[in-house]
């Protein structure tokens, strides 16, 4: 299950996606207005608790 914070760096990462071909931590970061080890964080937990 993906929670509420976990699931705003999806839709960050997503709309970063359709902007360029390639979506950095420092992009993410910038947008999210946070640190890039909390993104590296949320990304290590998302990769975690993948189903497929």
């Amino acid at each position: 299950m993906v929670s509420k914070s976990q699931e705003e760096y999806l839709k960050t990462i997503y709309v970063l996606s359709r902007q360029s071909e390639a979506v950095r931590v420092t992009d993410i970061a910038n947008k999210m207005n946070c640190s890039k080890p909390s993104v590296n964080k949320v990304l290590h937990s998302l990769k975690d608790n993948r189903t497929c």
